[in-house]
């Protein structure tokens, strides 16, 4: 098989293939098949260096980072005595998204950059149609997912779509009725997901993607202005319309949500004598638990020690499973990789953010600014995931396919321009 369509099948598996899960067979086998598609690819060719080169791209730093995180959770779980296939699921977890923005950087061409608009919108319409499906099913809530496992990716996925979507419109390459169409099924999902994080990062997102793509001048602080005073209206009445009103002045109730954040998730703590963490509190516990020794404060258990793989879990996964710490990217690095750990996988996500952040200021280019604003921005919302849920850890390839995308996008816009500049010397 022709090494660019593999790519483009395990990149449609990872859109589409939980809907196989979801609606055939059940088996966690199907999870692993773009990493197995991706392992067929790194085996099939040497990559020669001149073909391609990551470090000029990504950048030294993002790559050094990287590989320190696997290093660090390897030598952790030797250390830890963690079992071997556990230690091998974790590193599969973790290196599948370098592996894969490995692979679009050396195998992509200008035309799957066109392929890969082109899927972001038929994309799309596909989860928008399995959404209607799982609510004509009942299925709604934290079982919504659309062609996603559930609403946790599905969130993600939804952010991306509508600041694309505005970026696109901003850039005339939509029209105004698209553009309003995909917010309004953006946020009725949300609502029938019931995502309350994305009650207000959408509209966060929107302004956001407008403050990054236009000049600043007064209209942004107009524009805020309403946001601020116009925001939770808007919401509440909106959200209205499908849930009733304790529901709603719940979810904008500070002190209720407040308490929401920081209760026992689950309401477990007095049943097994363990905090369960929640999203404001997660840090904190898992600290209490990593202070019971130096070595695992600093590096953690290991990486793949608390895996919750069906086929490779731990006893010690077990036994901190009613802390909940595997629903919460902070808790889940933390026990694994150690307070080093935690600094690094930041640190990460920071320098892929700055990395971005150069291209955008360096580069009047309209085609520039639209791959670096929309890596930019998915590398500074993802730490908002790392606190909302753990996909930023355990499933975040979808995210990290838009960063490839976006590297490939700068890459070869940098390459025609330079042509096009020693063209113009030539011709002078």
């Amino acid at each position: 098989m022709d090494k660019r369509k593999l790519l483009h099948l395990s990149i449609l598996w990872v859109i589409y293939g939980s809907l196989i899960n979801r609606f055939i067979w059940s088996n966690q086998l199907i999870t692993i098949i773009p990493d197995i598609l991706l392992c067929i690819l790194l085996f099939m060719e040497k990559p020669r260096k001149e073909k391609n080169n990551l470090q000029l791209y990504v950048g030294k730093p993002v790559t050094f980072i990287f590989y320190s995180i696997l290093v660090l959770g390897i030598i952790s779980s030797l250390i830890s005595f963690t079992p071997i296939t556990a230690t091998i699921w974790g590193v599969r977890q973790f290196f599948r998204y370098g592996l894969m923005t490995y692979m679009i950087l050396l195998y992509f061409r200008p035309r799957d950059i066109v392929w890969g608009r082109k899927l972001l919108y038929q994309s799309f319409l596909w989860n928008m149609f399995f959404v209607i499906v799982e609510f004509a099913l009942g299925q709604v809530g934290d079982s919504m997912g659309g062609t996603f496992n559930g609403n946790g990716e599905l969130s993600i996925y939804l952010t991306i779509i509508i600041f694309i979507a505005e970026i696109e419109y901003l850039q005339h390459r939509l029209s105004i009725q698209k553009f309003i169409t995909v917010c309004c099924l953006c946020f009725a999902t949300s609502i029938l997901a019931e995502v309350k994080l994305l009650y207000i990062l959408l509209p966060l997102t929107l302004y956001g993607g407008y403050v990054l793509l236009t000049k600043f001048n007064i209209k942004h602080l107009i524009i805020l202005v309403i946001a601020y005073f116009s925001i939770i209206p808007v919401m509440k009445f909106a959200l209205l319309l499908y849930y009733d009103e304790n529901y709603v002045e719940l979810i904008f109730d500070k002190e209720e949500m407040n308490k929401y954040l920081e209760n026992d998730y689950g309401l477990q703590s007095g049943t097994y004598r363990l905090l369960s963490f929640n999203r404001n509190t997660c840090i904190e516990r898992s600290s209490i638990i990593l202070s019971q020794e130096p070595k695992t404060f600093f590096i953690g258990n290991g990486i793949g020690s608390l895996t919750q793989s069906q086929l490779f879990k731990t006893p010690l996964a077990d036994a901190y499973y009613p802390t909940f710490y595997f629903f919460f990217t902070f808790s889940y690095v933390l026990l694994e990789l150690g307070w080093l750990g935690f600094i690094l996988f930041l640190l990460f996500y920071a320098l892929i953010a700055h990395r971005f952040y150069k291209y955008y200021r360096n580069s009047k280019d309209s085609i520039i600014k639209y791959w670096s604003t929309i890596g930019l921005f998915m590398a500074c919302v993802s730490y908002i995931f790392m606190w909302y849920n753990p996909m930023p850890y355990m499933a975040y390839y979808f995210p990290f396919i838009l960063f490839s995308l976006c590297f490939v996008g700068i890459k070869f816009r940098k390459q025609k321009l330079s042509i096009s500049k020693s063209t113009n010397k030539n011709d002078a």
